[in-house]
């Protein structure tokens, strides 16, 4: 059995972006942000959404409409969700 200080580490180590649903220590993605309870995005992921805007402060703003569209939205080459980036293919929706 763990001890309740363990417990915020352990779901600090499972947190995972809700775009790419790559984990919070992914390479390139840059640390992830709070969206809702329990709902994380990475910066970088949110910055390159083209749903999402930024302040000249570095808030970044519309995150919920990037997730709910990117769980709405498949990549044409992977097949996979959650991509908000704009693609070049003509056939992507």
């Amino acid at each position: 059995m763990l001890a309740s200080s363990q417990t915020p580490l352990l779901s600090h180590m499972n947190r995972k972006c809700a775009l790419c649903t790559k984990p919070e220590r992914n390479r390139g993605h840059g640390r992830l942000l709070p969206c809702a309870t329990d709902t994380w995005i990475h910066a970088l992921c949110a910055y390159w959404s083209s749903d999402t805007f930024t302040t000249q402060e570095g808030q970044i703003y519309n995150t919920k409409n990037a997730i709910t569209r990117g769980y709405r939205s498949r990549c044409t080459f992977c097949k996979q969700s959650g991509g908000t980036i704009g693609c070049a293919e003509r056939k992507c929706r």
